[in-house]
């Protein structure tokens, strides 16, 4: 390395590298040479995906019925 030894590595942001190197890469200094930056993307299985919408739905079906009784109760429902 050269220069300043206070550099550091950082995920997907800088890399600290040796300046062998650089020399491989031709001295090319663009950032993706060197700098992972992609996302890892983990994709569910779509039953499950449709189970947790299917969850979703009867919770806030639920909930719509507790706050339609409590409105009754206060006097300000249907």
């Amino acid at each position: 390395m050269i220069g300043d030894s206070s550099w550091e590595t950082r995920d997907k942001l800088s890399k600290v590298v040796k300046i062998e190197k650089l020399r491989e890469a031709d001295y090319n200094l663009s950032p993706s040479q060197f700098v992972d930056i992609s996302e890892k993307f983990v994709h569910r299985e779509i039953g499950d995906i449709l189970a947790d919408l299917a969850a979703a739905r009867q919770a806030r079906e639920w909930a719509d019925k507790d706050l339609d009784e409590v409105l009754i109760r206060l006097n300000l429902g249907k």
